[in-house]
């Protein structure tokens, strides 16, 4: 089922990625897959170890860690692109520079 909601996810983020980074684009969208590839290695891989170990409920528990982290990230990265987005040219918004 979380395959089934990450991938939706997955074209949006590409989309987005591909229309923020103008420069290197091919670098930053090979990082991108990359990183989306272990993820979808090493995460089931994680969540069958837990289960192994800890019993099928605990092992359920690190999808919602994974959930936490990613929200957490990509909360630092809007926030990294709203500062970003202010402060282009040395001006901001609010009349300081």
């Amino acid at each position: 089922m979380t395959g089934l909601f990450f991938s939706i996810i997955f074209p949006t983020i590409t989309a987005a990625v591909s229309d923020l980074h103008h420069e290197n684009i091919n670098t930053v969208l090979g990082v991108l897959f990359t990183f989306s590839g272990l993820g979808g290695l090493i995460g089931p891989w994680l969540v069958g170890w837990g289960s192994d170990l800890f019993g099928l409920q605990a092992g359920f528990v690190i999808i919602l860690i994974f959930i936490f982290l990613m929200s957490i990230s990509i909360f630092i990265l809007i926030r990294g692109t709203d500062h970003a987005a202010k402060t282009e040219l040395g001006t901001s918004f609010d009349g300081s520079n």
